[in-house]
């Protein structure tokens, strides 16, 4: 007979998980997922569909990190992000292609250090990040730090039309973009 420790009695560093192609998780792993906790989770995934079912039952303790590194190049049909489950999460790095929604969802939360790294930007995006420029630098948002970078020129576009043409830096006080 094999004997273990319940996962609600572990303290669980970091959580690491891959997924690719076609593999998928299954309910015996949400069920343990929904038992752990931890101080950071790495998501790197292919198949948004389950990345998503271990963002809902993965618990964080608080200070948390968060890591999600999108291995697919597909465009994305749904949000990610479950806005309830970022409660004790400091930071979060999010790679890959960011929808208009978990872009509101993460610049609308309390996670004080934020890096989005888009694959591609999309156009109903630019407003939601044009917005969160002037009240990053009007001290109206929860973070401290906020990095996003996209390919292409569209967030140069986004920036100046902010800033003003040409420009490379916008201060506010102790704010800077």
């Amino acid at each position: 007979m094999r004997k273990h420790i319940p996962y609600e009695l572990l303290y669980i560093a970091c959580l690491d998980i891959t997924q690719f192609g076609s593999s998928t998780v299954s309910q015996e792993l949400q069920e343990s997922l929904g038992l752990m906790r931890t101080d950071q989770l790495s998501l790197k995934f292919e198949n948004r569909k389950e990345a998503k079912k271990v963002l809902k039952q993965v618990l964080f303790n608080p200070g948390a990190t968060l890591y999600i590194h999108e291995l697919s190049l597909n465009v994305a049909g749904e949000p990610l992000i479950f806005p309830e489950r970022l409660e004790n999460i400091k930071d979060v790095w999010f790679c890959g292609d960011i929808m208009a929604a978990d872009f509101t969802t993460l610049l609308s939360s309390k996670i004080p250090t934020l890096c989005l790294t888009c694959d591609h930007l999309r156009q109903d995006c630019v407003v939601i990040i044009r917005e969160y420029l002037k009240n990053f630098l009007d001290g109206k948002t929860n973070q401290i730090s906020c990095r996003i970078s996209a390919s292409g020129g569209l967030l140069r576009h986004v920036f100046e039309y902010v800033a003003g043409i040409g420009e490379d830096c916008m201060s506010n006080g102790p704010r800077r973009i």
